[in-house]
């Protein structure tokens, strides 16, 4: 009896948890923001020819990605990220860097990357995070005409790794 009760009750903990994403869906869009800061492996240093190998450790990537996921539900969903990492970082730090945006409104989805070289000779993560924490995101939507807004800052989504 208490294996069947057990079913039961794990069972109604995912209808509840399943309903309670779906509806927080249709009128919320789906954000996630992960900002990595990665140490360069070999295969990725011979990617940047101008990086000495004896410089390697001098020089990090810089992982930004925004993915949005929403309802039809949602209207005039706009991104603004006032300031460009190479604003954010400043030109001694920013080394390289490219930039990707797909917007797919057919599958209401929105993903922004950044992939960017640092110089990071003379800083510890602590100065990356200083650094990073002046950008901000505001993503605004509009659902039944009213108008909502969320701001997150770019230096509490960073985290550290090794390659």
């Amino acid at each position: 009896m208490n294996k069947n009760m057990f079913i039961v009750v794990l069972l109604l903990v995912f209808l509840v948890v399943g309903v309670g994403t779906y509806t927080y869906y249709r009128f919320n869009p789906i954000i996630n923001i992960n900002t990595k800061i990665i140490e360069l492996d070999e295969k990725s240093q011979e990617k940047y020819n101008n990086i000495d190998k004896s410089q390697k450790n001098n020089f990090k990537k810089l992982e930004f990605i925004l993915n949005i996921d929403y309802s039809d539900n949602i209207d005039d969903l706009e991104i603004n990220i006032p300031h460009s990492f190479r604003e954010l970082l400043g030109e001694d730090v920013y080394w390289n860097g490219s930039s990707y945006q797909d917007k797919d409104p057919e599958k209401n989805k929105i993903e922004y990357k950044d992939e960017i070289i640092i110089n990071y000779k003379q800083l510890e993560n602590k100065d990356i995070k200083d650094l990073l924490s002046k950008g901000t995101i505001t993503i605004t939507w509009k659902l039944d005409g009213k108008k909502k807004i969320k701001t997150f800052n770019i230096g509490e989504t960073i985290t550290f790794s090794k390659a």
